[in-house]
């Protein structure tokens, strides 16, 4: 399932610290494309509330990440 391959990603991303490229974020728009998920979803699945981006949702995963509340 590509779903964890995005997941992996961008909790990799989250835990660095780092901004997704511009070739990161077309590869995970394929990745979506290929799972048949949108970002919205995504986002919506993982406590991301209504993050749009992928840097969105890797900034809300930084912070779940300091906050404990993603391991």
């Amino acid at each position: 399932m590509a779903y964890y391959t995005i997941m992996n990603t961008l909790d990799t991303y989250a835990i660095k610290g780092k901004t997704l490229t511009e070739k990161m974020i077309m590869f995970l728009d394929c990745l979506a494309d290929i799972d048949g998920t949108t970002i919205e979803e995504i986002a919506d699945a993982n406590d991301c509330g209504k993050c749009k981006t992928w840097n969105e949702i890797v900034e809300r995963l930084t912070e779940l990440f300091r906050q404990g509340e993603r391991i």
